[in-house]
């Protein structure tokens, strides 16, 4: 993969602000961040920095409805472009620097469902746990993702697949979500729209990417504890929560997971890097012999 010849697709609704592809580069100058995490309570975050807009396309996105306007970001490299970002937008606040304008767009990512998104629903005697999950996908107004699938291989705390005397949600739909997947062994996030449900400490099943100086990563990772590593590489295709990553430097060798991911950009800047919080599954601490792993007692 070409690591230097950036692309990117920065879009408001209909409003396409910025592109670079192989045809080259239209649209303005502007800057992107993207924070996305597997932690339920933290949605996935945007916001799109877009600088000497005409006055009439300013009026325009700040007049752009909230919550069902969509907003997508896309970035890599010519020939190796991925969504880093499917939202709802929520802000957009003109201001001035200096003889300049410029716009920030900012946009979550199921930010309104959780918080209100609500269910009242019995289920029969025998129902499914993937059967509970649909009818929270579809209260969230997510997709059900992988929700189906996960829940369907899931058992509950007594090793039952369903609801031998049926089940009642009803309250906050993120709540109830929460309630299921904790008697299941499960967590789970919204992640582009969709549900994504995995087991705690496990990972996406898709081959894992590797992070080493010759393939994008940038300085050195650093330990945060025994199961926590801070990595920073260009951005490139697939660094998504719950995605597997081998780390290969002198001071980490290790597989570990995707916890939480921010993508940062420029257009006309240096910046193009992601910073990945790593983490080690369950049950699988970092050699306390390893530099710069401090051992716990006990």
């Amino acid at each position: 993969m070409n690591l230097f010849n950036r692309a990117w697709r920065l879009q408001v609704g209909t409003l396409l602000l910025s592109q670079r592809d192989a045809q080259g580069q239209t649209g303005l100058a502007a800057a992107f961040k993207v924070t996305k995490s597997l932690a339920t309570a933290r949605a996935g975050t945007a916001s799109i920095t877009v600088y000497n807009l005409p006055p009439a396309l300013s009026r325009e996105i700040a007049d752009l409805p909230r919550r069902s306007t969509f907003v997508s970001i896309d970035a890599g490299y010519v020939g190796g472009i991925s969504r880093l970002f499917t939202g709802d937008l929520r802000k957009a606040t003109p201001s001035r620097e200096g003889a300049d304008w410029k716009m920030e767009v900012e946009a979550g990512d199921g930010v309104h469902a959780r918080r209100t998104a609500r269910v009242s629903r019995a289920f029969a005697p025998g129902t499914s746990l993937d059967g509970a999950a649909d009818a929270l996908a579809t209260a969230l107004g997510v997709g059900v993702g992988n929700a189906r699938a996960a829940f369907a291989g899931a058992r509950l705390a007594g090793q039952a697949s369903a609801f031998a005397d049926g089940v009642t949600l009803h309250g906050t739909a993120s709540e109830e979500l929460t309630r299921l997947c904790n008697g299941a062994g499960l967590i789970w996030s919204i992640q582009e729209g969709q549900l994504l449900v995995l087991p705690i400490g496990g990972t996406l099943d898709r081959t894992a990417i590797r992070l080493a100086a010759d393939s994008g990563m940038i300085e050195s990772p650093a330990f945060v504890d025994r199961r926590t590593v801070k990595a920073k590489c260009l951005i490139q295709p697939g660094l998504v929560p719950g995605q597997r990553v081998v780390v290969d430097s002198r001071l980490v060798q290790a597989e570990l997971r995707v916890s939480e991911v921010t993508f940062a950009g420029e257009t006309e800047g240096p910046s193009w890097e992601a910073e990945l919080t790593l983490k080690r599954p369950l049950g699988a601490l970092l050699d306390q012999s390893t530099p710069g792993v401090t051992a716990e007692p006990g």
